[in-house]
């Protein structure tokens, strides 16, 4: 009987996959480029600071939306300044939350410099402005909006379907909730259809 071998390669493989960690990022020569233009040597001014902090490790500066009010399926650009205070372990993403309570939940999360810095990168001393652009969802219903922002492990919900966030330790200018999310900017959606492209 020779299925010793055959069984241990079987085994190694199952191991392996079931672990599926994520693929190491290779960036090219100009998305280097990119990640490094928006690593900042000095914190800019703000139209909207916060000073929250999350974890004891990383602070949200501020956040600013590129217009206070938008229709669905509008362009919304969205910066965050980010500032690293020491490094973080394991596979922590940024999560953004545009809602209307009760009524409409739009997931933002994203990996900062448009998927191109993780958490996991990020060094201390860091400054960071992380440029999102989205799209309004279609469906959103009119009203005031609520950004909630904040870190989640994203090993613990890909494994564990586990909701595991980075703590707000110091909300700053900012308001927390209960959930370590913290409320970083509003938008008021308009009723009416998005301007024909």
């Amino acid at each position: 009987m020779r299925w010793y071998p055959l069984m241990a390669v079987i085994l190694v493989l199952g191991v392996l996959a079931g672990c599926r960690q994520p693929k190491k990022l290779v960036l090219t020569n100009e998305q280097k480029e990119r990640v490094e233009a928006n690593l900042l040597k000095a914190a800019p001014e703000l139209k909207n600071p916060l000073g929250t902090e999350l974890g004891g490790a990383i602070r949200l500066l501020g956040v600013d939306l590129d217009v206070s009010s938008a229709k669905p399926g509008d362009k919304l650009e969205i910066t965050y300044t980010w500032e690293v205070l020491k490094e973080l372990q394991g596979e922590w993403k940024i999560f953004g939350h545009l809602e209307k309570e009760r009524v409409k939940r739009q997931i933002l999360d994203h990996h900062a410099i448009g998927e191109l810095y993780r958490v996991d990168h990020w060094k201390a001393g860091d400054i960071i402005r992380d440029v999102q652009r989205v799209t309004i969802d279609r469906d959103f219903p009119a009203g005031t909006a609520d950004l909630w922002v904040g870190l989640f492990d994203e090993a613990a919900w890909r494994t564990q379907q586990q909701n595991k966030r980075l703590p707000i330790t110091t909300p700053g200018k900012a308001r927390a909730d209960n959930d370590s999310r913290v409320l970083a900017a509003t938008l008021l959606v308009e009723k009416g259809a998005p301007p024909s492209k």
